[in-house]
């Protein structure tokens, strides 16, 4: 990959008083900015001649049925209750019936890979790929003596987003296999495949949280050292800065130090460098300097300034870099996009280092690896600036999944308990405004960048349209790529597709008892957006009917 030139400054909505190199903690200081408003682009949203035209009249009726029966808040909002009931009263064959001939057949694309081939023909010939995504959700009990964890409290106003129970380290193998099978699936099915990975699948989660302490810690050495992050340490200062944490070095052991840290050479630390002390390595090596065992060998450690892992710890956090390393391999090797799900902000930051560690391995000649940035966070904007000029720095290709975000209840419950600043932006009008504005940041320096932008709002899409546009980008062979999810939004995803741009559905797959709760969690919180489709599925079953009654299937 070229080297790139230096990272140019934000947009005006982006300044506020920072440099670009901040902390990716939460800061009172950073606000929403004002996104610009967007012309209607090219592609014409509202026409939905073409977009229903590869669906069945039998399929229309069951998409307007299902999006009925989502709009009802009672149905969703009781919806487990009545599939416990379901499988209780009716039975499993019955009730598993039921479900593949509404919801299960409207929003999943089969119970296995082999069954997947029919919905990705039929969204091929809309110009639109898929997003394989193994939706499966065992329930977990949890025995007297074993380390499984149910994390229930993950779950807790949790709607749109997948959260795993840890089962052991063997049904993580499980786990991980399944994202390789869709690799394979992927990589023999489309000319630009993706598929979707999350972390929590593939390891204890706890120890993403522990994680996720030590990389804040480390972030908040460099503030309480008194680093600013527009101005970078000179070697004197950073001497000072130790000395003010009760860090004392002699002289040799001060210099070896900042010399490891100076990976520019240029005398002086700065923010990147500084939080790119900690390598993942130190993390999982058995032994190694973040551990228990190894206490003494690290300057920070020794001093009490940060938290350990012990040996078993350090085996188990091994395990699941290996097995994510392992996914990453085979997706370069098969040329797959690789989509890293965000998750819960306490273990985001683990989530973050290891996709860092990936995209440096396997995003230099081709972008593999694509982050997920939740723009209704705070400080989501100031995560993207860093990882920019990390890559710029690094020589590797930036991959970014922009979403709005999916934990928004959980997180705001936790700051309240736990009496911190919720991280959440204040309104939806705020996430929205940071959603397209961060989507401008990422087209001014689009040479380096890739991104999914993965989003149901119309005005976002076709504010991304009118900035390919402005920049030039083929919409077929660019850097941008759009995701709905299957059997939702079909009056965006086909358009875009049948315009030539790089449109994808996120196609669930699993077994049916198990792919339900995920999909009773996508209609909660999709509930608006249901009405909106069930308002263009409605229209087009005029056009079906007349289609019919001409003698050509709708």
């Amino acid at each position: 990959m070229r080297r790139l030139a230096p990272l140019r400054a934000a947009p005006s909505a982006l300044r506020t008083g920072f440099c670009t190199l901040v902390p990716e903690l939460p800061d009172s200081h950073i606000h929403a900015p004002k996104a610009k408003k967007p012309h209607l682009p090219p592609t014409n949203f509202l026409l939905c001649d073409n977009t229903y035209k590869e669906k069945t009249t039998l399929e229309l009726l069951r998409a307007s049925a299902v999006m009925s029966m989502c709009s009802i808040d009672v149905l969703v909002d009781n919806s487990d209750k009545l599939l416990r009931w379901s499988y209780k009263v009716l039975g499993k064959g019955i009730t598993n019936q039921l479900l593949k001939w509404t919801f299960f057949g409207h929003f999943c694309g089969g119970t296995k890979e082999s069954e997947l081939q029919p919905t990705v023909e039929r969204l091929k010939k809309l110009g639109v790929g898929t997003i394989f995504d193994y939706a499966a959700e065992n329930d977990v009990v949890e025995q007297p003596g074993s380390e499984n964890q149910k994390r229930d409290s993950a779950r807790k106003g949790v709607k749109s987003a997948r959260v795993y129970d840890y089962q052991g380290e063997e049904e993580c193998d499980v786990n991980m296999g399944m994202i390789l099978r869709s690799i394979d699936t992927a990589a023999a099915t489309f000319d630009h495949p993706f598929v979707a990975m999350k972390v929590t699948a593939l390891g204890r989660p706890d120890l993403l949280e522990k994680l996720t302490t030590i990389l804040n810690t480390i972030r908040s050495l460099w503030t309480n050292m008194g680093g600013c992050p527009n101005t970078p340490m000179s070697r004197i200062e950073f001497e000072e800065a130790l000395g003010r944490l009760g860090v004392s070095l002699s002289a040799d052991q001060h210099d070896t130090l900042f010399n490891r840290l100076d990976t520019l050479q240029d005398g002086k630390l700065d923010y990147i460098e500084w939080t790119s002390y900690l390598s993942l390595e130190s993390m999982i090596e058995h032994g190694g300097i973040f551990s228990k065992s190894k206490y003494k060998d690290t300057v920070f450690a020794k001093n009490g300034l940060l938290p350990l892992l012990d040996d078993h710890e350090s085996d188990l956090l091994a395990n699941m870099a290996r097995r994510v390393e392992k996914v990453a391999q085979a997706a370069a090797d098969k040329r797959v996009r690789l989509l890293v799900d965000a998750e819960q902000t306490y273990v985001q930051s683990a989530i973050d280092h290891l996709a860092l560690y990936l995209q440096r391995e396997h995003n230099k000649e081709f972008p593999v690896i694509f982050n997920t940035y939740q723009a209704y966070l705070k400080y989501s904007q100031q995560r993207i600036i860093n990882d920019l000029e990390r890559s710029r720095r690094e020589g590797f290709f930036f991959g970014g999944k922009l979403v709005r975000g999916a934990y928004l209840v959980l997180e705001t419950n936790r700051a309240a308990e736990k009496g911190l600043e919720n991280p959440i932006l204040p309104t939806i009008a705020d996430t929205h405004a940071s959603y397209n504005s961060t989507m401008e940041l990422l087209f001014d320096h689009i040479e380096q960048v890739n991104v999914m932008l993965a989003t149901h709002n119309r005005e976002s899409i076709e504010l991304a349209v009118q900035l390919m546009n402005e920049k030039g980008l083929d919409p077929g062979e660019g850097n941008v790529f759009f995701g709905q999810l299957l059997g939702m939004a079909d009056n965006l995803t086909f358009p875009l597709g049948l315009n030539g741009y790089q449109a994808y559905k996120y196609v669930p797959y699993g077994p049916i008892e198990e792919v339900v709760p995920y999909l009773v969690r996508r209609a909660q919180e999709n509930k608006d957006m249901m009405n909106q489709t069930k308002g263009e599925v409605s229209k087009m079953m005029g056009t079906s009917s007349a289609a019919s009654l001409d003698g050509v299937e709708g």
